[in-house]
């Protein structure tokens, strides 16, 4: 539940006391990322992009991680009858051997230290998931059983490392792109790019992370990502920023500030994602502004940020 504080001011005029009130948002929203539904069924592009204008991962090791998320459910699947579940996934953590740079970077309240990391390690990742009961018996020879009771496919590539701090840079973009084509086919790509400022026009060109081949897991085209009910929940497409895939928590330190970018090719109703489901994966010790930027329009990009919070009150 999103809370804002209120400021009380208390002005003396002819002897009277005159309570004013204002609010404001505040860094007080627990949220895995956005979430979009009342969406119409030409939606089948989503683009998310994670800003790290500071981030210090608090320790070594994907287990420490973070993950980009493009999440959506498709409708028209060919590989089973229940459900399916589509992730394009850009993920980093610190390598052993990371050290970091503070400089002075600009938040909404104002301006905060950020923290550069040295080099991090990258790798880019689609996945689908599906209910083992979608088959006839257990699931296809390609894909895994998970928790007894579902079906992953796992297309990724081998960890990449990449020169951040180290190289002059201050900043670095993780982006995870999710369409479904024509021809009914799933298409993903990551892809990343550093900075050698905290403004975009210092950033260079953007380099692939992983661009594996379309997956064919629709019945036809004109397929489109929409809400799907799973396990009597409601689950719609969505944007995460969380740890590394797994189930894995974020738990970053202070230093940390990222700015959340999710762009869609439909109009939609966008609120923050919470829970613990639809990613598995969580963060921790980061808040989240409490309001969404929303355009309006056909073709938004709804915007917020986040950066570690001393109090620990904002859990997704």
């Amino acid at each position: 539940m999103d809370r804002v504080f209120t400021i009380l001011t208390i002005t003396v005029f002819s002897g009277l006391a005159t309570p004013i009130t204002t609010f404001a948002a505040t860094w007080d929203q627990g949220a895995q990322g956005i979430k979009v539904s009342s969406t119409t069924t030409s939606f089948n592009v989503a683009t998310l992009q994670d800003d790290f204008f500071g981030v210090d991962y608090g320790g070594t090791g994907a287990s420490r991680g973070q993950s980009t998320q493009n999440n959506a459910y498709l409708s028209g699947q060919t590989v089973g009858t229940n459900y399916m579940w589509s992730q394009a996934i850009a993920e980093s953590y610190a390598p052993a051997g990371t050290t970091y740079t503070s400089y002075t970077c600009t938040t909404q309240s104002g301006t905060y230290t950020c923290k550069t990391p040295s080099q991090i390690k990258v790798k880019g990742s689609h996945q689908l998931q599906t209910d083992e009961g979608s088959f006839p018996f257990y699931c296809p020879s390609s894909w895994f059983r998970v928790n007894g009771s579902h079906c992953y496919l796992i297309n990724e590539n081998a960890e990449l490392t990449k020169s951040i701090g180290s190289a002059g840079k201050k900043r670095f973009d993780l982006n995870a792109y999710h369409t479904l084509q024509s021809d009914g086919k799933v298409d993903t790509f990551m892809k990343m790019r550093t900075c050698t400022s905290h403004l975009s026009s210092s950033c260079g060109t953007y380099v692939d992370i992983f661009n594996p081949a379309p997956s064919q897991t629709l019945t036809s085209s004109n397929q489109y990502f929409f809400c799907d009910t799973v396990e009597s929940l409601i689950h719609c497409p969505s944007s995460a920023s969380v740890g590394w895939e797994g189930d894995q928590i974020f738990r970053p330190l202070t230093g940390t500030y990222v700015e959340h970018s999710y762009t869609i090719d439909s109009s939609a109703t966008e609120t923050y994602k919470v829970g613990n489901l639809s990613p598995s994966e969580t963060n921790d010790d980061v808040c989240w502004w409490t309001t969404i930027t929303d355009p309006g329009g056909s073709n938004p990009t709804y915007k917020s940020t986040y950066k570690y919070n001393t109090a620990s009150q904002c859990h997704s």
